[in-house]
């Protein structure tokens, strides 16, 4: 892994985001979809970003599982 993030201060600032959006699905994703590129490029652990990833709740969940693993029809 590269360098360690705080994942506290990480999760206070998009918390904050949201929270100033009133819970915006928009922001969510736009957060889940950095907290995914920050794991991939190694700058979060997969336990890490799991964490923070369910603090902002279910939206967009299986559009992200679609990055990773695919999705029907992709590869054909």
């Amino acid at each position: 892994m590269r360098t360690k993030l705080d994942i506290k201060a990480l999760q206070a600032v998009f918390l904050d985001h949201v929270a100033h959006r009133n819970g915006s699905e928009k922001v969510k994703l736009l957060w889940k979809g950095y907290l995914a590129a920050l794991m991939i490029e190694g700058y979060l652990s997969p336990d890490d970003y799991h964490d923070l990833d369910d603090s902002l709740g279910e939206v967009g969940n299986e559009e992200l599982r679609e990055i990773f693993v695919g999705y029907p029809g992709q590869y054909e």
